[in-house]
C-alpha cells in the first residue's frame, strides 16, 4: 500500500498592518471640527449668506467672522507651537542625560582615588566625598555629592588628581542644575499651550455653533428649498437646529 504524501499546510494570509499615523496635540475629532469650522466661517462671508445671517445675529459681522477664521488659524498655529515645545523637551532631556553622565563618571574617579588615598588613613573623609553612597539614586542626592565634593576640594592638599578634572566639576555640576531648569520650562512652556490649545477649540466649538443657529433661523428647515444651503452650514436638512445636541463637528 501505497502512503499519500503529506499535505502541505496552507499558509496563513498575512494580516494587513494599519498605517502608523504621527502623533497629533489635537485628536481626530478636535481637527475635524477646525476644518468643518473654518468653512462655515467661509460660507458666513459670502455675500449670498452675509446679510441674513447678520439679520438672525448682529454679532456676526464682517469683523466677527474675520476673528473666527484668525481664531481657527491660531488654534492651528498652537498645535505646532506645542509641538516644538514637546521637541524642545526631548532634546533638553538628551542634553541633560549626557551631563548627568559626564558628571557622575568624574565624581567616581574622585571618589575612588579618595577612597584609595584614605581608606586607612583618614576613613571619615571618606563621607565627604559621599564614598557609599549611591549617587544615580535622585538628582538632590546626586547634586548634594557634587556640591560637597567641590567644598572639600577647595581645601584638600593631600588628595592627588589632574587639575584639569578637578576644574571640570564644578562647571559640569552648574551644567546639570541648569538643564534641569532649562528642561522644566520647557515642560512648563508645553502644558500650557496645549492648555491654551484645547481652550481655543471650545472657542471654536461656540463660534461655529453661534454661526449655526443664525442661519438655522435664516435658513428654515420647513421649506425644502432650503435644504442645500442648510448642508452648508451643518444643518438637518428637516429638522431644527440644537446646538446643546452638537459639541463637534
Amino acid at each position: 500500500m501505497t502512503n499519500s504524501p503529506a499535505a502541505t499546510p496552507a499558509t496563513p494570509n498575512p494580516q494587513p498592518t494599519k498605517p502608523k499615523h504621527a502623533p497629533s496635540d489635537l485628536s481626530q475629532a478636535d481637527l475635524a471640527t477646525l476644518t468643518t469650522a473654518e468653512q462655515m466661517g467661509l460660507n458666513a462671508q459670502n455675500v449670498l449668506y452675509a446679510s441674513l445671517l447678520l439679520a438672525e445675529d448682529p454679532d456676526l459681522t464682517d469683523a466677527w467672522v474675520a476673528a473666527f477664521l484668525q481664531l481657527i488659524a491660531a488654534t492651528r498655529g498652537g498645535q505646532q507651537t506645542h509641538k516644538d515645545d514637546r521637541a524642545a523637551v526631548k532634546g533638553d532631556t538628551k542634553a541633560e542625560a549626557k551631563i548627568k553622565n559626564n558628571l557622575i563618571e568624574l565624581i567616581n574617579e574622585i571618589r575612588g582615588r579618595a577612597k584609595v588615598t584614605y581608606a586607612a588613613t583618614a576613613p571619615e573623609k571618606l563621607v565627604l566625598y559621599s564614598v557609599g553612597v549611591d549617587i544615580r539614586d535622585s538628582r538632590k542626592v546626586l547634586e548634594a555629592a557634587a556640591d560637597g565634593i567641590i567644598e572639600e576640594l577647595k581645601t584638600d592638599t593631600v588628595l592627588k588628581i589632574n587639575p584639569a578634572k578637578v576644574a571640570q566639576l564644578a562647571p559640569l555640576t552648574a551644567a546639570y542644575k541648569s538643564a534641569n531648569v532649562t528642561q522644566s520650562g520647557d515642560n512648563v512652556a508645553a502644558k500650557n499651550q496645549q492648555g491654551t490649545v484645547k481652550a481655543n477649540v471650545a472657542q471654536v466649538v461656540a463660534g461655529r455653533q453661534k454661526i449655526q443657529v443664525a442661519a438655522n433661523g435664516a435658513f428654515a428647515y420647513t421649506n425644502p428649498a432650503n435644504a442645500a444651503t442648510r448642508q452648508l452650514f451643518g444643518l438637518p436638512p428637516n429638522k431644527t437646529f440644537s446646538p446643546g445636541l452638537t459639541t463637534s463637528a
